[in-house]
């Protein structure tokens, strides 16, 4: 019997319509996966320009048709600015960081780790504003801290009083 020359070898897969489709579903589910196991923290980064945009979009608009507005109109609304800051504070903050930001708080007994003590001048020589505003909005898991450190999400529309807490947590120094 004799063998044609082709006969023993291999010939390379054939490709139908079916399996490129399931090399597209193969590549968008991969794609999928990278997104969905990104770490929280990259997922705070990237949603970091959309905070910055819609903070400088909120400070625009807030300012407009506000040009002729009274001295007295702008240190009432910052009075009532620094109010909700200090009442924010207290309900949400002060709980576990204390009255004084010294960490110690009711709530910071259970807590592992401890809360930051705003009162080390080491750390407020290492941290940036952004990061600190980025806390008090995503939480501490966004930025690789403790899950402990809550997020506020709500504060994202509400610019003046996230730079009011910031200014609150460096004036423990």
């Amino acid at each position: 019997m004799l063998r044609s020359e082709n006969e023993g070898a291999l010939a390379p897969p054939m490709r139908d319509s079916n399996s490129r489709r399931r090399g597209r579903l193969r590549a968008a589910l991969a794609k999928w996966r990278r997104r969905v196991q990104t770490p929280v923290a990259m997922k705070g980064l990237q949603n970091k320009r959309r905070v910055v945009v819609l903070a400088l979009a909120a400070t625009v608009f807030a300012g407009c048709g506000k040009m002729g507005a009274s001295a007295e109109g702008t240190e009432a609304a910052e009075a009532g600015a620094k109010d909700e800051v200090q009442k924010i504070w207290d309900t949400r903050c002060a709980n576990c960081h204390g009255d004084e930001g010294l960490g110690d708080g009711p709530g910071a007994v259970a807590l592992d780790p401890k809360p930051r003590s705003f009162a080390d001048r080491k750390w407020q020589a290492t941290i940036t504003d952004d990061k600190i505003r980025t806390v008090i909005v995503e939480g501490g898991y966004a930025v690789g801290l403790s899950q402990s450190m809550t997020a506020n999400p709500d504060l994202r529309s509400r610019p003046e009083v996230v730079e009011g807490l910031v200014k609150k947590v460096r004036g423990f120094r």
